[in-house]
C-alpha cells in the first residue's frame, strides 16, 4: 500500500501547482465521462478479470488523489489488489469494483458483471462526488480570492470591485490548508451508503483503520450476502437492517469487538424499529433496498445538520464524533466538523484560547465553529484533506515525494550546468569548433 502511496503523491504533486491556481477553469468540463473500450458480453463470475471490462471517465489527477483518498479513514472497504500495484478494489453496492488512475483517466471495473454504462457512472460519480469540481474549493480554502464567478451575478461586479480594495484577513486554517495543499491535492470526500457509514463509525470508537477494517470486513462475510469471487477471493455486500438482526453481542465479542459488540446489536435493533415507523408515517416514500430508508431521510436539505446529527446520537454507540462522522460522508452535510484526537490537535496549534483545555461539549463546538469559519459551507471538505495531513503514514509518505522530487530537480538542473554549449558561429562566420590556434 505504501508504493501506491508514495506513487499517487508523486503525481499529485506535479499537477498541483497547476490545479491549485487554475480555479478559473470550469472544472466540471474536465470530469467528462469517456468509454474507453465497448463493455464486453462475455463476463463471468469466475475469478479472471478481463481487460475489456475496464471502462474511463476522464479526471483529471488534480482532482483526484485515489489513494488517499480511499485510505485517509473514509471508508474500510477498500485496499490495494493484491499483486498489481496502484490497482484498488473494494464493493459499491452489490458489485465488486477495481479502481486505477491511468494519466488523467480513472479506469473502472465492475464485477462479477458490469452493469449498465449510466448506472456504473451514476454509482461512481456519487461515490467520488465527481459533480464538485475541486480544483476552485482548494484555491479558495488556500485563503485566495475567489475565482469562479458561477456564484456571482454579472450586475455585482461594479460594486465588488470597490470592495477588493480592502483585503481581509486570511484565517490561520486557510494559510496552513495552503502550504498543506501543495503536499495533499486531489482528497475527496467520500458519499457513503448511510448504513454501512454508521456501522463502520460505530466500530471506529477508540479504534485504529486495520482493525476498522478487519471488523467491518467479518460484518460482511458474516451477515451480508455474496457476490462472487473475483480474484481467488470472495466478496459480500453490507449487511442490510433485516441482516444485522442475526448480529448477536457473544458472536461479536468472541470475534473481537469489544464494547462495541452491545452497541452494534442494539443499534440494528433500533434501526428496525425506526425504520418500521417511518414506513408507517410515510408510506408513499421509497424503500432503501437494504432497509434503511429512516437513515436516508436524514439526506434531505431539509433536514439541517444539527438535526440530523441530534437524531443520530439516539442509537447506541453514536456520540457526537460518532455522528458527525456518519452526518459528513453519508449525509450530504458538508460543515459538519468531525473532531478527533487528529482534530483536537490540530486545532490546539491553531486556536491559542485552547491552551490548557479540554475537549467538552462545548469546546468540540467551537472547533466545528472554528473550521466553518475559515472554509465555509463545505468546511467538512477540507477539514478531510487537514486530516489525511495528519495521518503519520501519509505524511511520511508526502515526505519522501518531497525528498526524491527535490533531488531529482537538482540533478536535472546539474545536467543543464554540464551540457557541453552548442557549437557558435564566430564573427568570420566561421563555426568555433573549440580547435582554433588563437588570433
Amino acid at each position: 500500500m505504501r508504493r501506491a502511496l508514495v506513487r499517487g503523491f508523486q503525481v499529485m504533486n506535479r499537477t498541483a501547482k497547476r490545479s491549485v491556481d487554475g480555479g478559473k477553469k470550469e472544472v466540471l468540463n474536465l470530469v467528462k465521462d469517456e468509454l474507453s473500450s465497448s463493455s464486453s458480453s462475455s463476463s463471468s463470475s469466475s475469478s479472471n478479470t478481463s481487460s475489456s471490462l475496464w471502462r474511463s471517465l476522464s479526471v483529471p489527477r488534480s482532482e483526484l488523489n485515489l489513494p488517499i483518498t480511499l485510505k485517509c479513514g473514509q471508508s474500510f472497504r477498500w485496499k490495494e489488489a493484491p499483486g498489481i500495484p496502484h490497482e484498488w478494489v473494494g464493493v459499491m453496492g452489490s458489485s465488486v469494483v477495481k479502481l486505477r488512475q491511468d494519466g488523467d483517466s480513472l479506469m473502472y471495473m465492475f464485477l462479477p458483471e458490469p452493469l449498465p454504462l449510466d448506472q456504473e457512472r451514476s454509482l461512481l460519480s456519487s461515490f467520488l462526488q465527481l459533480e464538485t469540481p475541486l480544483a476552485p474549493l482548494y484555491h479558495k480554502w488556500a485563503g485566495s480570492p475567489p475565482t469562479d464567478a458561477a456564484n456571482s451575478s454579472s450586475s455585482s461586479s461594479s460594486s465588488s470591485s470597490s470592495s477588493s480594495l480592502t483585503s481581509p484577513k486570511v484565517h490561520p486554517l486557510s494559510v496552513y490548508f495552503n502550504s498543506t495543499a501543495r503536499t495533499f491535492p486531489g482528497v475527496r470526500l467520500l458519499r457513503l451508503e448511510p448504513l454501512e457509514c454508521l456501522i463502520s463509525f460505530i466500530c471506529s470508537s477508540n479504534n485504529n483503520i486495520g482493525r476498522i477494517t478487519k471488523m467491518v470486513d467479518m460484518l460482511c462475510r458474516t451477515y451480508g450476502s455474496r457476490i462472487g469471487t473475483v480474484d481467488g477471493e470472495d466478496y459480500y455486500t453490507f449487511p442490510s437492517v433485516q441482516q444485522l438482526q442475526g448480529v448477536t453481542e457473544e458472536a461479536l465479542r468472541d470475534a473481537g469487538f469489544g464494547y462495541r459488540a452491545r452497541y452494534i446489536q442494539t443499534t440494528a435493533a433500533q434501526l428496525k424499529e425506526l425504520e418500521d415507523t417511518f414506513a408507517q408515517e410515510n408510506p408513499s416514500s421509497s424503500t432503501s433496498s437494504n432497509g434503511s430508508s429512516w437513515l436516508h431521510s436524514l439526506r434531505s436539505p431539509l433536514v439541517s445538520r444539527e438535526s440530523a446529527t441530534e437524531q443520530l446520537q439516539q442509537l447506541s454507540g453514536v456520540g457526537p464524533k460518532v455522528a458527525d462522522c456518519v452526518a459528513l460522508i453519508s449525509l450530504d452535510k458538508l460543515d459538519t466538523i468531525p473532531v478527533d484526537t487528529h482534530i483536537w490537535s490540530l486545532a490546539q496549534r491553531h486556536m491559542s484560547k485552547l491552551k490548557g483545555k479540554t475537549l467538552n461539549k462545548q469546546i468540540y463546538k467551537e472547533v466545528g465553529d472554528f473550521f466553518r469559519e475559515s472554509f465555509g459551507d463545505k468546511a467538512g471538505w477540507a477539514h478531510t484533506v487537514l486530516f489525511a495531513a495528519e495521518l503519520p503514514a501519509l505524511v511520511k509518505a508526502a515526505n519522501e515525494v518531497l525528498k526524491a522530487e527535490t533531488k531529482a530537480e537538482e540533478e536535472k538542473q546539474d545536467e543543464q550546468v554540464e551540457a557541453p554549449l552548442p557549437a557558435k558561429r564566430r564573427r568570420g562566420g566561421k563555426a568555433n569548433t573549440g580547435n582554433s590556434s588563437g588570433q
